[in-house]
C-alpha cells in the first residue's frame, strides 16, 4: 500500500468539506420544502461521496502513521433505556379479529394497518405511542395504531391478541400499570 503524505489527506478533505458547506449554504437560501433540499443534498453528498477519501490512524508495532483509503466500521451509538413519559393505571382488556369483537374489517386497524402482535387500541392516546405493560409483559413494546368503541374513553385500553376465543375471554379486564412512552 502506497503512503500518501498526511498534508494531502488533509487538503483533500477541507476542500470537500469547503464545497458541501457551499451546498448546504446555497440549498439553505433556496425557497424549496425542506424533503426537497434534503433529497438535493443526499444526491450531491453521494456523487461527492466517492471522492472524499476515508482517513483513519493505523497503528502499527514500529510507528504510527496515516492510511489512505481504509475503511473501519463505526458502531451507532446506542440511546440508554429510556424512563416512560408517563404512567398511568388502566383498564385493560383483550380482543380478537372476530367480527363481533371488531367492525366488518377484522384484521385492519383504524389507521388501515393489518393486525399484529403487539398491537394495543386507545381512543385517548396518538397512533403510533408506545407502551409497556411491565405487570404482565415486560419489557415488550406494544404500539397503538387501533380505536376502540367510542363509549370508551380515557384510561380504557384494548389489547390484541392472536387467540382463541376462550383464551381472549380468560384476560377478561384487569386495572393494570401502563408505561407512556
Amino acid at each position: 500500500m502506497t503512503k500518501t503524505p498526511k498534508s494531502d489527506i488533509v487538503l483533500h478533505q477541507t476542500l470537500n468539506q469547503g464545497l458541501l458547506i457551499k451546498i448546504m449554504n446555497k440549498l439553505y437560501s433556496l425557497k424549496l420544502e425542506i424533503q426537497h433540499k434534503l433529497a438535493i443534498f443526499l444526491v450531491v453528498l453521494s456523487i461527492l461521496g466517492s471522492n472524499i477519501p476515508q482517513v483513519v490512524k493505523a497503528e502499527s508495532s514500529l510507528d504510527s502513521h496515516w492510511a489512505y483509503g481504509t475503511s473501519v466500521e463505526i458502531g451507532l451509538p446506542t440511546a440508554q433505556d429510556r424512563q416512560p413519559r408517563k404512567i398511568v393505571t388502566v383498564l385493560a382488556t383483550a380482543y380478537s379479529s372476530t367480527i363481533d369483537q371488531t367492525d366488518d374489517t377484522p384484521f385492519e386497524t383504524a389507521n388501515g394497518m393489518h393486525v399484529y402482535d403487539g398491537l394495543v387500541a386507545a381512543n385517548w392516546l396518538p397512533f403510533g405511542t408506545r407502551v409497556k405493560f411491565p405487570d404482565l409483559y415486560g419489557d415488550k413494546i406494544f404500539t397503538v395504531n387501533d380505536r376502540m368503541n367510542a363509549k370508551y374513553t380515557h384510561t380504557n385500553v384494548d389489547i390484541w391478541m392472536n387467540a382463541p376465543r376462550q383464551v381472549v375471554n380468560e384476560f377478561a379486564a384487569k386495572r393494570i400499570k401502563m408505561e407512556i412512552y
